[in-house]
């Protein structure tokens, strides 16, 4: 797990949160997929573009483990270089043929 994110049964009923924070990575993501920039979610939440990137990172290897289980699994690599628009893509490669 990222040394960013904590999961801990005191902290938001053990649902996993920025670490030092009681912000869940879900509201992170929920922002992320809402449109808000990472300037935006960070001036709102207090936390860092490494803190919001660690969530969307900690949501994508869930649902990597989430797919292995059933059969399906993908390797979930960022492209390189600057974005096209204000979120960068994400590419699917089949585990197989993943270096």
């Amino acid at each position: 797990m990222n040394e960013r994110i904590a999961i801990d049964p005191q902290i938001q009923h053990g649902k996993p949160v920025i670490r030092g924070t009681r912000v869940p990575v879900v509201r992170i993501l929920a922002e992320v997929a809402g449109g808000m920039s990472f300037e935006e979610i960070g001036r709102e939440y207090g936390v860092t573009r490494e803190d919001i990137k660690a969530a969307v990172s900690f949501v994508a290897e869930l649902v990597y483990v989430a797919r292995c289980s059933y059969g399906a699994c993908f390797s979930f690599q960022l492209k390189k270089g600057p974005p096209r628009t204000a979120t960068r893509r994400l590419s699917v490669v089949p585990v197989s043929s993943a270096a």
